[in-house]
Order: C-alpha cells, then structure tokens, then sequence
C-alpha cells in the first residue's frame, strides 16, 4: 500500500535505507552500522564470561544468571508456567535470579563469612548487574586477597 503525499514540496515518498547517502541497502552499509553500534553491556559480560577458566556448565550458568534466564518461580510465573513466584524455601519474596544469588537467607549467610566486613554494605546495595560484573573480574573489591 502506497502513501500518497499531500506535500509536493518535499517530492514523493519514498522507502531507502537511511544509513545510504544514496538511500540504497548494502552489505557494506548495514555492517558499518552494526560496527558503529554501541555495544550492549551484555556483550562485555559475555567476554568475561566466556573466557572463565571453569566448567563449560559453569560458564553456561553463569551466562543464564547474567541474562536473568534462570528457571527461577519468578522467570516461571513470566513464562505462565507456575502461578506463584515466591520463594519456596525461605518464603521472602519473589525467587528471582538476584535472590537465589545474593539475597536469599542461604546465599547472604555464605557471602558474609567470604565478603570483607568493610565491604558488606556495598555487596549488599549495588544494583544486580554491577554486583554480578564486579564478582566476575580478577581482582573483586569485596574479597579478601589471601596474601593480604
């Protein structure tokens, strides 16, 4: 279906790709775009991910955590899987991936006896993703080096 322009002014509408001085697709062009992107963050923990020395299905979980695609209660009440996304063990709140990880009564019991007293605050408060980038590198902040 054709739309028909009531302005001649400006010519006849027409479909081009807008990133072609000659409104013209190409390979070439739609790969200078794709360079020229900025790349999402995820792309970046993807990197770090895959580069881990662990098991593949260690780095497999790790990828499905950094997505948020974890069969977690909450990611199975999203998919209409389950009607309840709280959590079946400690009953505090929705099981999502940030809660099995870190906030849940296990999870935060573990992570304070391995997180440096003078750190626990900021483990605790940081958004999820930086939390999770942050405990992906060589050198974690929150860690205590055992040569200190």
């Amino acid at each position: 279906m054709a739309i028909i322009s009531h302005c001649f002014r400006f010519g006849v509408d027409r479909i081009g790709w807008k990133d072609d001085p000659k409104r013209a697709f190409t390979i070439s062009s739609a790969y200078s775009k794709i360079l020229c992107e900025p790349r999402l963050e995820v792309d970046d923990y993807w990197c770090i991910i895959w580069r881990l020395k662990v098991p593949q299905r260690i780095r497999s979980f790790l990828w499905l955590a950094m997505r948020g695609n974890l069969l977690t209660n909450a990611e199975c009440r999203q998919r209409h899987m389950t009607l309840a996304e709280e959590c079946d063990i400690c009953h505090n709140g929705a099981e999502d991936v940030n809660h099995i990880l870190r906030e849940s009564l296990g999870a935060a019991v573990t992570w304070i006896k391995l997180v440096r007293p003078d750190r626990v605050t900021k483990f605790f408060s940081m958004p999820f993703r930086d939390w999770f980038a942050a405990n992906l590198c060589d050198q974690c902040e929150f860690v205590s080096n055992q040569k200190d």
